[in-house]
């Protein structure tokens, strides 16, 4: 590690240069263990018989930075899907990750971009974006791979959004969260098969914006398959959409329609998992959400 990068772990462990316990150490160092820009985390205790102290070394080694990935789909449906992503990772006094990525194929086209940065101040906070189109063109879709649809039906959508995240936890397992939230879906279609070229598409649109608080803790032993622990979520969001409609030349309905409506919505989640014996363990699960 260069200095930045010492000073970020040493700043992640503790706030001062006072001496810490051994539950402040192991706080600190399992938040290291599940920092993904870490590769490598080993703790060595060494005691001093002098103050009776253990002074702490740590052998870390960072994630590499920069790392590729490229994926191919087929099928005898005729459907092809390619994949390139690529992520940067970088630790200097804040840990920063950036990432992206990109498909496209014959029904879906889609691009991703992402980052993240997460400062170890005394009270840490993170800060998290991502923006995401989503783009189908069901025209361009047979269903054979032999045989040809000579008049497909018209329709295209796609789909904006970006979301903006900041938190900061309140226990080991906690997190404090909120942000906002933007996004536009549009579809372009027809509402009958028989069209020509000189004919006009009708046009459906949502604008849509939200802003949220959150509660989160997580106890679970596993991601997938928990057999111990916890995870509850409180949230709240309100949210405004600006909903509009364009008719098009085969369309039985000749007026511009918009419509503004608001929302709020309150969502609790709760899995647990009780002991029963040393082999098993009764799962529960409840999700209550209400929108008005």
């Amino acid at each position: 590690l260069n200095g930045a990068q010492k000073s970020y772990v040493e700043r992640s462990i503790r706030k001062s240069d006072s001496i810490i316990d051994l539950d402040e150490m192991k706080v600190g160092h399992l938040k290291l263990a599940h920092d993904q820009s870490l590769r490598y985390l080993y703790p060595k205790a060494t005691y001093k018989e002098t103050d009776s102290l253990f002074t702490l070394g740590l052998r870390v080694i960072p994630q590499t930075r920069l790392e590729a990935k490229f994926g191919l789909f087929f099928s005898t449906t005729g459907l092809a899907q390619t994949y390139l992503g690529v992520s940067y990772r970088e630790i200097s006094e804040v840990s920063t990750h950036l990432k992206g990525s990109i498909q496209f194929g014959r029904l879906y086209d889609g691009v991703n971009l992402g980052f993240r940065f997460d400062y170890p101040s005394r009270i840490p906070v993170y800060f998290q974006g991502n923006f995401n189109y989503n783009g189908m063109d069901y025209n361009s879709y047979n269903t054979s791979f032999f045989f040809e649809d000579l008049k497909p039906s018209y329709i295209t959508e796609d789909e904006i959004n970006f979301r903006f995240d900041v938190g900061i936890p309140y226990s080991i397992n906690g997190v404090f969260k909120g942000g906002l939230g933007i996004g536009r879906n549009k579809e372009v279609y027809y509402m009958t098969t028989d069209f020509s070229t000189d004919d006009t598409s009708e046009v459906s649109q949502v604008n849509n914006l939200s802003l949220y608080a959150a509660m989160e803790r997580n106890t679970l032993n596993n991601k997938q398959f928990a057999t111990d622990g916890v995870y509850r979520l409180h949230a709240i969001r309100l949210g405004y959409g600006n909903e509009s409609y364009y008719p098009g030349s085969t369309s039985e309905n000749t007026l511009n329609e918009k419509m503004d409506y608001l929302w709020l919505s309150a969502k609790y989640e709760n899995t647990g998992y009780v002991p029963m014996g040393n082999s098993f363990s009764l799962g529960y699960y409840v999700n209550l959400q209400a929108t008005f």
